[in-house]
């Protein structure tokens, strides 16, 4: 099985960031031992974009700077495996 998008906000893309039940979610996803996508790996002005406005016009997609709060959630999961059963 794989979960091929989720996010950190409403099913809108967009409004506040539920870090807490994203949270949640990924620990049960490691439990069952499901791979996931976050969706949204673009610029948009939407809080479920992974990149800050403008980042894809520019050089730089390297560091922590060019992320949004979204992004840089998903990556501290992946980088720490939260959940980890």
């Amino acid at each position: 099985m794989f979960i091929s998008e989720f996010g950190t906000q409403t099913f809108t893309g967009d409004g506040p960031n539920d870090l807490a039940s994203a949270t949640t979610w990924l620990k049960l996803l490691t439990s069952r031992k499901i791979s996931y996508a976050m969706w949204s790996f673009s610029d948009s002005a939407q809080s479920n974009s992974v990149f800050r406005p403008g980042t894809c016009r520019g050089t730089r997609f390297t560091g922590t700077t060019v992320l949004t709060e979204s992004g840089n959630f998903i990556r501290n999961q992946i980088r720490t495996a939260t959940g980890a059963a």
